[in-house]
Order: structure tokens, then sequence, then C-alpha cells
């Protein structure tokens, strides 16, 4: 409304804000989503990506307009819990997100986290908009966070040491990080293996090589990611291969994830990955192993022991990269670049 505009005069208003910041946060945003391995399908040869794009959806797509979304606040409110825009105030995340980004100051992870999970909630049960999972915001906003903790921007920071390894860049070089065509694969072996495991060691928020410990925050985050990941996968098989209208990812929102609940839901999916796997075997003759093993050995390891009750991760942690994993799952396929390019076309342009 006219009278309200000064409200939202955020350059104006923030009297060390210099443009060179979000220039710099749009130009590494680019960089990042079309030239690092986690998004760059052309690296993975006949199989997906780790985490999907669309050029159709702002923040996974080189565009000209990245500066004037990072500017104007539109970066964050693409990620961040929506809100009723005539309520809103100087302390809204939003604002706050970008004053930060114009100052050159860096942001909270807790901050993050908790308006992105708002945010996952929000669309997962807004059915009508999105029909399903909102994988493209979920890929969005792991962009987003990957990016905020680049080195050179330092735009990411936490007083909580279990979050430490969040605020560390990322390494999925696509000239360091080895192709699928490069990395061994014994015989029986499958791709989808190897792409989860480098993905996993060049995350620092996942990785092993980070924290050793196995009860530590990042054992139950990367546990998180894992069921997600499997719960991801064996849901869109039963979409794909069972036509199932209600699928794994359906009955296992990311608001029902807690650290109460979070075994159980392992042992059920775990025990319908086997119920598939035996009802595969009797239609083939044979079937080499289980399904998603490269994912249900891990996560038996992981989640299953310790007692997930006696985890210290925060919900929001828990549940960010429980939905981070449910989008790596449910792009873990061998790519058909026709129907893939086909399905992007339907999507209509976001904004």
């Amino acid at each position: 409304m006219p009278h309200q505009m000064s409200r939202y005069d955020v350059f104006g208003e923030t009297l060390n804000g210099r443009l060179h910041y979000p220039k710099q946060l749009a130009i590494t945003h680019n960089q990042f989503v079309t030239t690092v391995s986690a998004f760059d399908r052309d690296h993975y040869a006949e199989w997906t990506a780790p985490l999907p794009t669309n050029q159709n959806w702002g923040l996974l797509e080189t565009n000209d307009e990245q500066l004037h979304a990072v500017s104007t606040g539109w970066y964050f409110r693409q990620t961040f819990a929506e809100r009723d825009d005539d309520e809103a105030d100087s302390d809204d995340p939003r604002i706050e997100a970008l004053v930060s980004v114009l100052s050159g100051e860096a942001i909270a992870v807790d901050v993050l986290l908790e308006e992105y999970v708002s945010r996952i909630i929000d669309d997962q049960t807004d059915d009508d908009e999105y029909e399903g999972f909102p994988s493209f915001l979920v890929a969005s906003q792991f962009a987003q966070l990957c990016v905020l903790a680049d080195n050179d921007l330092n735009l990411l920071q936490t007083t909580d040491p279990s979050k430490d390894q969040i605020t560390q860049q990322p390494n999925y070089d696509s000239n360091t990080m080895p192709s699928l065509d490069e990395i061994p694969i014994a015989d029986g072996g499958h791709p989808a293996a190897p792409k989860l495991e480098s993905f996993i060691k060049e995350t620092p928020a996942l990785s092993p090589d980070h924290d050793a410990d196995p009860d530590s925050i990042t054992s139950q985050r990367r546990g998180a990611f894992l069921l997600g990941a499997l719960v991801g996968d064996i849901g869109s098989y039963q979409e794909y291969s069972e036509d199932r209208s209600t699928t794994l990812v359906d009955q296992y929102p990311v608001k029902s994830i807690t650290r109460s609940r979070i075994k159980k839901v392992t042992q059920e999916t775990i025990a319908k990955t086997l119920t598939y796997t035996r009802q595969e075997k009797k239609q083939q003759g044979t079937y080499p192993g289980t399904k998603a093993d490269h994912i249900v050995d891990r996560l038996r390891d992981t989640i299953l022991n310790p007692d997930p009750e006696e985890w210290e991760i925060e919900t929001d942690d828990l549940r960010f990269y429980y939905a981070l994993g449910v989008t790596y799952g449910m792009n873990d396929h061998p790519w058909n670049r026709d129907e893939t390019a086909a399905d992007e076309s339907t999507i209509e342009e976001e904004h």
C-alpha cells in the first residue's frame, strides 16, 4: 500500500548497505547451480544428479534477475515461511536476512532451518499448488544454504558447535568430484551407491569425515537424510511401479518426523522395502540383493543403533535434512532426458 512503502525501503534504511554484497551473492548463486556436480545432470551420464533442477524455478536456474531477487528480498521470500505482507515488520526474518546480505553480515543457521522447515511443511500440506512433495523448493533451499556458506561470502554463522558443519562450504566441484564413469563399481554393483557415497562425503553437514563419533549430531543428521532418501526412493517406486496414489512420502510427511518417531518410521520403511524386494524376486525369478540396499545398509547402522530417542539433534535440523533426503531419493533414478524435459516444460514459471 502506498502509505506503507517506507517500511519496505530496506536499501534506504540500511545505512551500511552496499550493492557489492548482493551482487557477489547473485554471481555465486548462478555459478553454483550451473557448475557443481550436486545439480549437474551431465556429470552423471545416464543417471540423475543428486538434486533436481528446473529452468522454470527461480533459485534452480541461472538468470539475469538473480541480483534483483537478492537485492529486493525476493531471494529469501522464495524459501522462507510465507506471511501476510500487510502485517510485515522490521523483525520479519525475510527482512532481517535481506538486511544482513546488504550489510555483508552473516545469517544464523537456526533462522534458516526454522524458516525452511516451516515453508516445507506449509507447502507439503498445500497439495493443490504443489501436487505432492515440494522437491524443487527443498532443492532451492539447499542451494541457498550452500551458497551462503561459500568461503568468499561468509554469510552463514552459528554459535552451536553441533551445527558448525552446516556453515562449511560443500565441495561439489565437478572438476574434483568423480563422475559415475570414473568410480569403480564392483560386479553386481549399482550406480546409485557411489553417487550417494560421493554426495554424503562432499557435504560437510553429513560427512563422517567431519565427525567420526557415531553418536554425534552429524551422524544423527546423516541418519535423517538417509531415512528421507529411502522414503523418497520407495515412494517413487510405489507411484510409478505400483500406481499408488498415496506413497510413503505422503505417509511420512516432514511434520511427522521427530526423534521419538524416527526409529518406528525407519523400521516400517525398511519392512516395506523388503516386501517389494520379495515381490520382485517372485516376479523376476531373481533380484540382486535388497532394493535400495545402498541406503538400507547404512540406515540400519545409523538410526537403529543408538536409539534415536537419545539423540540430541534439534527438530528443525532433523526435519530439514530428512526433507533433503526425500528430495534426493525421489530424484535417484536413470535419467530419460526427453521425459525430464517434457515434465519441466509443463511447470509454469514461478513468480
